[in-house]
């Protein structure tokens, strides 16, 4: 049985996990992104839980608005909102 599961695990690592490439590529994106928030953020869904299968499509992350970022935001609700200028 133990050989049965290594079997499987090998083929679902070469067969459905994300390449090296998409992880480089998630995590280079990832960077720059986190660069351009200011406050705290996070990687969620599949991908950080290392159930992400192969081609990915997409990264989820969780921002979490600065308090003084708030009343920016609130000010702009009827205007276009780029992130990179919140103080």
């Amino acid at each position: 049985m133990n050989n049965i599961d290594t079997i499987l695990n090998k083929y679902i690592l070469d067969h459905f996990s994300p390449t090296d490439g998409e992880r480089q590529e998630i995590s280079s994106r990832y960077k720059q992104l986190s660069n351009l928030l200011k406050g705290t953020n996070f990687q969620a869904g599949s991908y950080a839980r290392f159930t992400a299968t192969t081609p990915v499509h997409d990264l989820d992350v969780v921002w979490e608005i600065p308090e003084e970022s708030i009343a920016t935001l609130k000010n702009s609700l009827s205007k276009k909102v780029d992130p990179s200028n919140l103080d």
